[in-house]
Protein backbone atom coordinates (compact mmCIF):
# COMPACT_ATOMS: atom_id res chain seq x y z
CA UNK A 1 0.00 0.00 0.00
CA UNK A 2 2.56 2.33 1.14
CA UNK A 3 4.43 1.63 -2.75
CA UNK A 4 1.28 2.21 -4.27
CA UNK A 5 0.24 5.72 -2.28
CA UNK A 6 4.51 7.12 -2.77
CA UNK A 7 4.04 6.13 -6.90
CA UNK A 8 0.88 8.30 -6.71
CA UNK A 9 2.29 11.11 -4.83
CA UNK A 10 5.73 10.60 -7.39
CA UNK A 11 3.35 10.82 -10.73
CA UNK A 12 1.14 13.98 -8.96
CA UNK A 13 4.24 15.71 -8.55
CA UNK A 14 5.47 15.20 -11.91
CA UNK A 15 1.99 16.26 -13.80
CA UNK A 16 1.78 19.05 -11.69
CA UNK A 17 2.42 22.72 -13.75
CA UNK A 18 5.29 24.64 -12.31
CA UNK A 19 3.88 27.28 -9.48
CA UNK A 20 4.03 30.82 -10.45
CA UNK A 21 7.06 32.62 -9.17
CA UNK A 22 5.77 35.52 -6.94
CA UNK A 23 8.19 38.13 -7.88
CA UNK A 24 10.19 39.50 -10.63
CA UNK A 25 13.58 40.47 -10.97
CA UNK A 26 15.14 42.23 -14.13
CA UNK A 27 19.15 42.80 -14.12
CA UNK A 28 20.09 46.08 -16.30
CA UNK A 29 23.60 46.53 -17.21
CA UNK A 30 24.52 50.42 -18.22
CA UNK A 31 26.86 53.03 -18.27
CA UNK A 32 26.32 54.98 -15.39
CA UNK A 33 30.28 56.43 -15.17
CA UNK A 34 32.72 57.89 -18.02
CA UNK A 35 31.94 59.35 -21.21
CA UNK A 36 29.76 56.79 -21.98
CA UNK A 37 27.17 57.88 -19.10
CA UNK A 38 24.91 59.99 -21.09
CA UNK A 39 23.79 56.82 -23.49
CA UNK A 40 23.71 54.67 -19.93
CA UNK A 41 21.16 57.28 -18.24
CA UNK A 42 18.90 56.18 -21.50
CA UNK A 43 18.93 53.08 -21.07
CA UNK A 44 17.84 53.00 -17.12
CA UNK A 45 15.33 55.64 -17.87
CA UNK A 46 13.62 53.25 -20.52
CA UNK A 47 14.22 50.60 -17.95
CA UNK A 48 12.52 52.78 -14.93
CA UNK A 49 9.00 54.17 -17.30
CA UNK A 50 8.69 50.36 -18.50
CA UNK A 51 8.18 49.08 -15.14
CA UNK A 52 6.59 52.36 -13.98
CA UNK A 53 3.67 52.37 -16.86
CA UNK A 54 3.06 48.69 -16.19
CA UNK A 55 2.75 49.58 -12.63
CA UNK A 56 5.72 47.87 -11.33
CA UNK A 57 4.29 44.49 -11.92
CA UNK A 58 5.87 43.33 -15.22
CA UNK A 59 4.14 39.81 -16.18
CA UNK A 60 1.34 40.87 -13.21
CA UNK A 61 4.36 39.92 -11.11
CA UNK A 62 6.21 42.78 -8.17
CA UNK A 63 8.85 43.63 -10.19
CA UNK A 64 12.45 44.78 -9.31
CA UNK A 65 15.14 46.64 -11.12
CA UNK A 66 18.68 45.75 -10.40
CA UNK A 67 20.80 48.07 -11.89
CA UNK A 68 24.83 47.94 -12.48
CA UNK A 69 27.35 50.23 -13.80
CA UNK A 70 29.85 48.40 -16.39
CA UNK A 71 31.88 51.47 -16.46
CA UNK A 72 32.01 51.45 -19.99
CA UNK A 73 34.52 48.02 -19.69
CA UNK A 74 34.72 44.88 -20.65
CA UNK A 75 35.76 43.02 -18.08
CA UNK A 76 33.39 45.18 -15.98
CA UNK A 77 30.69 44.50 -17.90
CA UNK A 78 31.35 40.98 -17.13
CA UNK A 79 31.67 40.69 -13.57
CA UNK A 80 28.24 42.84 -13.50
CA UNK A 81 26.52 39.82 -14.88
CA UNK A 82 28.34 37.37 -12.72
CA UNK A 83 26.92 39.33 -9.64
CA UNK A 84 23.58 39.71 -11.09
CA UNK A 85 23.41 36.17 -11.63
CA UNK A 86 24.96 34.90 -8.42
CA UNK A 87 24.37 37.54 -6.06
CA UNK A 88 21.57 38.84 -7.36
CA UNK A 89 19.58 35.70 -8.90
CA UNK A 90 17.74 38.11 -11.15
CA UNK A 91 15.54 36.12 -13.64
CA UNK A 92 16.39 38.33 -16.97
CA UNK A 93 19.15 40.84 -18.07
CA UNK A 94 18.98 43.43 -20.04
CA UNK A 95 21.30 46.83 -21.27
CA UNK A 96 24.61 46.77 -22.27
CA UNK A 97 25.61 49.86 -25.25
CA UNK A 98 29.41 48.80 -25.67
CA UNK A 99 29.22 45.34 -28.24
CA UNK A 100 33.04 45.05 -26.68
CA UNK A 101 30.59 44.84 -22.92
CA UNK A 102 27.81 42.63 -25.06
CA UNK A 103 30.88 40.44 -26.33
CA UNK A 104 32.49 40.02 -22.07
CA UNK A 105 29.07 39.06 -20.83
CA UNK A 106 26.94 37.51 -22.96
CA UNK A 107 28.90 34.11 -23.61
CA UNK A 108 28.50 33.89 -19.31
CA UNK A 109 25.27 34.74 -19.76
CA UNK A 110 24.29 32.16 -22.45
CA UNK A 111 26.02 29.49 -20.08
CA UNK A 112 23.98 30.31 -17.04
CA UNK A 113 20.95 29.86 -19.62
CA UNK A 114 19.79 33.72 -18.44
CA UNK A 115 17.60 35.20 -21.13
CA UNK A 116 19.38 38.34 -22.03
CA UNK A 117 17.73 41.36 -23.90
CA UNK A 118 20.61 43.82 -25.63
CA UNK A 119 18.85 47.30 -25.74
CA UNK A 120 21.78 48.87 -27.19
CA UNK A 121 24.92 46.97 -28.59
CA UNK A 122 24.40 44.24 -31.39
CA UNK A 123 27.62 42.94 -32.64
CA UNK A 124 28.30 40.62 -35.68
CA UNK A 125 29.46 37.90 -33.92
CA UNK A 126 26.46 37.20 -31.91
CA UNK A 127 24.09 37.77 -35.14
CA UNK A 128 26.00 34.90 -36.89
CA UNK A 129 27.87 31.96 -35.87
CA UNK A 130 27.80 32.52 -32.37
CA UNK A 131 23.95 33.00 -32.37
CA UNK A 132 21.42 32.14 -29.21
CA UNK A 133 18.83 31.27 -28.11
CA UNK A 134 19.29 33.24 -24.50
CA UNK A 135 20.02 36.58 -26.78
CA UNK A 136 17.87 38.93 -28.08
CA UNK A 137 18.93 42.29 -30.14
CA UNK A 138 16.59 44.78 -29.32
CA UNK A 139 18.10 47.45 -30.98
CA UNK A 140 20.24 46.47 -34.41
CA UNK A 141 22.70 44.46 -35.77
CA UNK A 142 25.56 47.21 -35.13
CA UNK A 143 26.72 46.83 -38.98
CA UNK A 144 23.03 48.04 -40.17
CA UNK A 145 23.98 51.32 -39.04
CA UNK A 146 26.45 51.92 -41.14
CA UNK A 147 24.98 49.99 -43.93
CA UNK A 148 22.30 52.37 -44.32
CA UNK A 149 24.43 55.56 -44.49
CA UNK A 150 26.66 53.82 -47.07
CA UNK A 151 23.25 53.35 -49.22
CA UNK A 152 22.25 56.84 -48.66
CA UNK A 153 26.03 58.62 -49.80
CA UNK A 154 26.29 55.74 -52.70
CA UNK A 155 22.53 56.96 -53.58
CA UNK A 156 23.34 60.21 -53.92
CA UNK A 157 26.83 59.98 -55.34
CA UNK A 158 28.88 61.57 -52.70
CA UNK A 159 32.73 60.14 -53.09
CA UNK A 160 35.49 60.93 -51.79
CA UNK A 161 34.51 60.01 -48.19
CA UNK A 162 36.80 59.93 -45.03
CA UNK A 163 35.07 57.45 -42.31
CA UNK A 164 35.68 57.66 -38.95
CA UNK A 165 35.13 54.94 -35.95
CA UNK A 166 36.50 54.13 -32.34
CA UNK A 167 38.70 50.92 -32.78
CA UNK A 168 36.19 48.54 -31.25
CA UNK A 169 33.58 45.76 -31.97
CA UNK A 170 30.96 48.41 -33.18
CA UNK A 171 33.52 50.64 -34.72
CA UNK A 172 35.00 47.74 -37.05
CA UNK A 173 31.08 46.32 -37.73
CA UNK A 174 30.00 49.91 -38.76
CA UNK A 175 32.90 50.49 -41.40
CA UNK A 176 31.90 46.60 -42.50
CA UNK A 177 28.81 47.38 -43.17
CA UNK A 178 29.22 50.95 -44.67
CA UNK A 179 31.34 49.47 -46.98
CA UNK A 180 28.71 46.37 -48.19
CA UNK A 181 26.63 49.95 -50.15
CA UNK A 182 28.78 52.40 -50.49
CA UNK A 183 30.88 51.91 -53.88
CA UNK A 184 32.46 54.96 -53.61
CA UNK A 185 36.10 56.04 -53.49
CA UNK A 186 36.63 56.00 -49.32
CA UNK A 187 40.13 58.10 -49.31
CA UNK A 188 40.77 57.39 -45.28
CA UNK A 189 40.13 55.12 -42.91
CA UNK A 190 40.52 55.97 -39.43
CA UNK A 191 39.98 54.09 -36.42
CA UNK A 192 40.68 55.88 -33.12
CA UNK A 193 41.03 54.66 -29.40
CA UNK A 194 37.73 54.39 -27.95
CA UNK A 195 36.48 57.30 -25.56
CA UNK A 196 39.38 60.00 -27.31
CA UNK A 197 38.59 63.32 -26.54
CA UNK A 198 40.98 64.86 -28.81
CA UNK A 199 40.13 64.42 -32.78
CA UNK A 200 42.92 67.35 -34.17
CA UNK A 201 44.89 64.88 -35.63
CA UNK A 202 42.50 62.93 -37.08
CA UNK A 203 40.76 66.08 -39.00
CA UNK A 204 44.33 67.31 -40.45
CA UNK A 205 44.22 64.04 -41.86
CA UNK A 206 40.73 64.22 -43.20
CA UNK A 207 42.57 67.65 -44.67
CA UNK A 208 45.90 65.86 -45.98
CA UNK A 209 43.43 62.88 -47.84
CA UNK A 210 41.41 65.13 -49.76
CA UNK A 211 38.21 63.93 -48.69
CA UNK A 212 34.71 65.76 -50.36
CA UNK A 213 32.35 64.57 -47.28
CA UNK A 214 32.69 62.52 -44.23
CA UNK A 215 31.15 59.86 -42.47
CA UNK A 216 31.51 59.24 -38.66
CA UNK A 217 30.22 57.09 -35.81
CA UNK A 218 30.88 58.55 -32.64
CA UNK A 219 28.29 58.13 -29.83
CA UNK A 220 27.83 59.44 -26.62
CA UNK A 221 30.48 62.16 -25.74
CA UNK A 222 32.97 61.04 -28.37
CA UNK A 223 30.15 62.25 -31.04
CA UNK A 224 29.93 65.65 -29.25
CA UNK A 225 33.74 66.53 -29.26
CA UNK A 226 34.15 65.47 -32.34
CA UNK A 227 31.66 67.24 -33.98
CA UNK A 228 32.47 70.40 -31.96
CA UNK A 229 35.75 70.06 -32.60
CA UNK A 230 35.06 69.77 -36.79
CA UNK A 231 33.13 73.39 -36.59
CA UNK A 232 35.50 74.81 -34.74
CA UNK A 233 38.58 73.65 -37.30
CA UNK A 234 36.43 74.85 -40.11
CA UNK A 235 36.17 71.94 -41.93
CA UNK A 236 32.82 71.19 -41.71
CA UNK A 237 32.01 74.88 -43.94
CA UNK A 238 33.73 73.07 -46.39
CA UNK A 239 33.67 68.58 -45.94
CA UNK A 240 30.26 68.03 -44.77
CA UNK A 241 29.80 65.59 -42.31
CA UNK A 242 27.28 62.50 -42.06
CA UNK A 243 26.79 61.03 -38.98
CA UNK A 244 26.21 57.31 -37.89
CA UNK A 245 24.74 57.53 -34.36
CA UNK A 246 26.37 60.27 -33.81
CA UNK A 247 23.60 62.99 -33.05
CA UNK A 248 20.51 62.42 -30.99
CA UNK A 249 18.36 63.98 -28.35
CA UNK A 250 21.52 63.30 -25.84
CA UNK A 251 24.39 64.57 -28.06
CA UNK A 252 22.42 67.81 -29.84
CA UNK A 253 22.57 69.21 -26.18
CA UNK A 254 25.95 69.96 -26.68
CA UNK A 255 26.27 70.01 -30.63
CA UNK A 256 23.68 72.35 -31.04
CA UNK A 257 24.52 74.78 -34.09
CA UNK A 258 27.36 72.64 -34.75
CA UNK A 259 25.61 69.81 -35.92
CA UNK A 260 22.48 71.46 -37.49
CA UNK A 261 22.02 70.28 -41.38
CA UNK A 262 23.90 67.09 -40.87
CA UNK A 263 21.88 63.93 -41.85
CA UNK A 264 22.15 60.99 -39.53
CA UNK A 265 20.41 57.42 -39.18
CA UNK A 266 18.18 55.23 -36.52
CA UNK A 267 16.02 52.66 -36.17
CA UNK A 268 14.05 55.03 -34.57
CA UNK A 269 12.96 58.40 -34.28
CA UNK A 270 10.64 60.69 -31.30
CA UNK A 271 8.79 61.36 -34.79
CA UNK A 272 7.29 58.32 -35.57
CA UNK A 273 3.69 58.67 -36.33
CA UNK A 274 2.36 55.36 -35.08
CA UNK A 275 0.22 55.17 -31.52
CA UNK A 276 2.47 53.41 -29.23
CA UNK A 277 5.70 55.36 -30.06
CA UNK A 278 3.44 58.46 -29.44
CA UNK A 279 2.32 57.40 -25.93
CA UNK A 280 5.73 56.53 -25.08
CA UNK A 281 7.32 59.81 -25.89
CA UNK A 282 4.47 61.78 -24.42
CA UNK A 283 5.35 59.78 -21.09
CA UNK A 284 8.73 59.76 -20.63
CA UNK A 285 9.01 63.85 -21.50
CA UNK A 286 6.13 63.88 -18.60
CA UNK A 287 8.61 61.80 -16.22
CA UNK A 288 12.00 63.06 -16.93
CA UNK A 289 10.92 65.99 -18.85
CA UNK A 290 13.36 65.69 -22.30
CA UNK A 291 12.19 64.21 -25.20
CA UNK A 292 13.59 60.13 -25.32
CA UNK A 293 16.33 58.53 -27.50
CA UNK A 294 16.26 55.21 -29.62
CA UNK A 295 18.01 54.01 -26.32
CA UNK A 296 15.50 55.23 -24.06
CA UNK A 297 12.94 53.33 -26.97
CA UNK A 298 14.76 49.92 -27.10
CA UNK A 299 14.60 49.51 -23.44
CA UNK A 300 11.43 50.46 -22.65
CA UNK A 301 10.11 47.53 -25.85
CA UNK A 302 12.49 45.12 -24.32
CA UNK A 303 10.71 45.69 -20.43
CA UNK A 304 7.11 45.06 -22.59
CA UNK A 305 8.74 42.08 -24.29
CA UNK A 306 9.26 40.53 -20.66
CA UNK A 307 5.93 41.50 -19.59
CA UNK A 308 4.09 39.37 -22.64
CA UNK A 309 6.43 36.89 -22.12
CA UNK A 310 5.88 36.47 -18.91
CA UNK A 311 2.28 36.86 -18.48
CA UNK A 312 2.15 34.54 -21.56
CA UNK A 313 3.78 31.51 -19.76
CA UNK A 314 1.23 32.54 -16.51
CA UNK A 315 4.24 33.49 -14.49
CA UNK A 316 6.66 30.30 -14.66
CA UNK A 317 10.20 31.69 -15.02
CA UNK A 318 11.16 27.98 -15.10
CA UNK A 319 9.93 27.05 -18.56
CA UNK A 320 12.47 29.34 -20.70
CA UNK A 321 11.83 27.56 -24.01
CA UNK A 322 8.10 29.19 -23.73
CA UNK A 323 9.39 32.39 -22.52
CA UNK A 324 12.00 32.38 -25.23
CA UNK A 325 8.96 31.57 -27.95
CA UNK A 326 7.06 34.42 -26.95
CA UNK A 327 9.66 36.87 -27.04
CA UNK A 328 10.29 35.77 -30.71
CA UNK A 329 6.66 36.41 -31.29
CA UNK A 330 6.83 39.90 -29.67
CA UNK A 331 5.84 42.63 -32.37
CA UNK A 332 4.67 45.74 -30.86
CA UNK A 333 7.54 47.88 -30.78
CA UNK A 334 7.13 51.44 -30.49
CA UNK A 335 9.11 51.58 -34.33
CA UNK A 336 5.68 50.20 -35.28
CA UNK A 337 7.54 47.52 -38.20
CA UNK A 338 9.07 45.17 -36.17
CA UNK A 339 9.85 41.27 -35.88
CA UNK A 340 12.65 39.12 -35.10
CA UNK A 341 14.48 36.81 -37.64
CA UNK A 342 16.04 33.59 -36.92
CA UNK A 343 18.79 34.80 -35.33
CA UNK A 344 17.33 37.51 -32.65
CA UNK A 345 18.15 40.28 -34.20
CA UNK A 346 15.23 42.86 -35.72
CA UNK A 347 13.73 43.26 -39.13
CA UNK A 348 13.36 46.65 -39.20
CA UNK A 349 13.15 49.97 -41.15
CA UNK A 350 16.38 52.22 -40.68
CA UNK A 351 15.37 56.22 -40.99
CA UNK A 352 17.46 58.61 -42.75
CA UNK A 353 17.64 61.89 -39.76
CA UNK A 354 18.58 65.58 -40.62
CA UNK A 355 19.42 67.82 -37.75
CA UNK A 356 17.26 70.32 -37.27
CA UNK A 357 16.67 74.07 -34.90
CA UNK A 358 13.32 74.20 -34.07
CA UNK A 359 11.38 77.96 -33.69
CA UNK A 360 11.97 77.31 -29.54
CA UNK A 361 15.62 77.38 -30.12
CA UNK A 362 15.65 73.47 -29.49
CA UNK A 363 17.77 71.26 -31.63
CA UNK A 364 16.40 67.67 -32.40
CA UNK A 365 16.98 65.22 -35.42
CA UNK A 366 13.70 64.95 -37.76
CA UNK A 367 13.02 61.89 -40.19
CA UNK A 368 13.87 63.15 -43.86
CA UNK A 369 13.48 59.78 -45.26
CA UNK A 370 13.73 55.50 -45.01
CA UNK A 371 17.03 54.06 -45.74
CA UNK A 372 15.70 50.74 -45.87
CA UNK A 373 12.66 48.76 -45.14
CA UNK A 374 12.15 45.55 -43.00
CA UNK A 375 16.09 45.19 -43.23
CA UNK A 376 17.72 42.29 -41.84
CA UNK A 377 21.14 41.81 -41.10
CA UNK A 378 23.71 39.69 -43.14
CA UNK A 379 24.97 37.31 -40.55
CA UNK A 380 21.42 35.32 -40.00
CA UNK A 381 22.05 32.76 -42.80
CA UNK A 382 25.37 31.55 -40.78
CA UNK A 383 23.45 31.39 -37.62
CA UNK A 384 22.43 27.70 -36.33
CA UNK A 385 20.37 28.72 -33.61
CA UNK A 386 20.89 25.86 -30.72
CA UNK A 387 17.82 23.77 -29.86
Amino acid sequence: MRSIVSFAISILFVASPAAAADKLKIGVITTLSSGGAILGEEVRNGAQLGVELLKTRVGGLPTELVILDDQMKPEVGREAAVELVKKHKVDFVIGMIWSNVVLAAVPYLAQEKMITLGTVGGPSELAGQKCSPYFFAFSNQTDQGGEAMGKYLQDTGVNDVAFLAPNYAAGRDILNGFKKYYKGKIVTEILTKLGQPDYQGEISQIRAAGAKAVAAFYPGAMGIQFAQQYEQSGMRAKVPLYGIFLSDVMTLKAQRDTAVGNYDVAYWNFDAPNARSQAFVAAYQAKFSKLPSQYASGTFDAINAIDQAVRATKGNLQDKAALIRNIERWNTSVRGSFAFNANHFPIQDYLLLQVVKTDKGDFVTKTAGVAFKDHKDSYAQDCKMPK
